[in-house]
């Protein structure tokens, strides 16, 4: 009976001092590894890490990454790689290649934008099937634009040169004859030299990329419009294109345990950020070919209470954690 009733007392004095464990665990400062996969996400990466190092005691350290397909690679292979920021269809690329680990772990904890495909290209050249044999400028082996420009020309059977520049660089090799066309992923890119290439007498123009059930897994279709390429688009001229997505892409651990809690917790000041909802942008929204993050659905779930907004750093906090 004396056994009996000491175990009673353990019992409720464990079940009083669990709460204060927990709530122990969860104000315990946790860090988190960031890799930003490609030089174009490079800001808005840094953004993250600024801002977000003050929420939730989460503090993110910033890897630079060789390219969204390596950084999914690095995901499962390189220690202290928590999550990373790739091109949504990278993995479909990795996946074809061999290049991840058990893909079925991995899951989008946010959509972070929508990264359009822009296809620019000499005026001379008119769709798609006349890129064939030409010099296309989608980025190094491994890069976000590289990845997409294999999937989306192999799609369309387009047999293409291909040119290792991406973003600006291959802007620049289109607007100085070392390029005939350039694959640039999201419209917020910066077009202006190949604009003021055409005031200079230059021809350039946005190809139309349809959307074909063959990218239904990978992309989104999409309607860019005239007013956001002036000087590439006639006004009144949208044209056709397809979408992938910037992600924060993770690795999901199981429940319970403590990596599962530090992406937890990640995803509650992500959730609550200004950078991952400005222009109007969903980070619940489905990503085609991604499972959504399990760690993600329980942030928003409530079951942690209500998300407080995220504000930019301060002054007094600085630029850096």
């Amino acid at each position: 009976m004396g056994r009996a009733r000491r175990f009673a007392h353990l019992t409720v004095f464990l079940l009083a001092a669990a709460p204060a464990a927990l709530a122990e665990t969860a104000d315990r400062p946790v860090t988190l590894g960031l890799m930003i996969g490609d030089s174009s996400a490079m800001t808005l990466g840094q953004m993250l890490v600024r801002d977000l190092s003050h929420e939730q005691g989460v503090r993110l350290v910033p890897m630079i990454g060789s390219g969204s397909v390596l950084s999914l690679h690095d995901l499962a292979a390189v220690p202290g790689v928590d999550a990373a920021l790739v091109s949504s269809d990278a993995m479909a690329y990795a996946r074809a290649h061999g290049l991840v680990r058990e893909p079925g772990r991995y899951a989008a904890l946010a959509r972070l934008k929508p990264l359009e495909l822009i296809l620019v290209a000499r005026r001379d050249l008119a769709d798609l099937s006349s890129l064939n044999g030409q010099r296309i400028a989608t980025g190094p082996a491994g890069s976000a634009a590289y990845a997409s420009g294999e999937l989306v020309f192999s799609v369309n059977t387009v047999q293409f040169q291909r040119v290792p520049l991406a973003g600006q660089d291959g802007l620049r090799a289109l607007a100085e004859g070392r390029a005939d066309a350039a694959l640039v992923l999201g419209r917020d890119t910066d077009f202006t030299v190949l604009q003021d290439a055409n005031r200079a007498g230059g021809g350039f123009h946005v190809l139309a990329l349809p959307f074909a059930e063959a990218l239904a897994n990978t992309h989104s279709p999409v309607l860019i419009p005239a007013s956001a390429l002036p000087g590439l688009l006639a006004p009144g001229s949208d044209v056709e294109s397809v979408a992938a997505a910037l992600i924060v892409a993770v690795r999901e651990p199981a429940r319970g345990t403590a990596a599962f809690d530090r992406l937890r917790r990640f995803a509650r000041a992500l959730y609550a950020s200004p950078e991952a909802t400005a222009a109007g942008n969903n980070p619940a929204a489905r990503v085609p070919g991604w499972k959504a993050s399990a760690a993600a659905a329980e942030a928003r779930s409530g079951r942690y209470g209500k998300l407080p907004r995220v504000t930019a750093a301060t002054p007094e906090q600085g630029d850096h954690p």
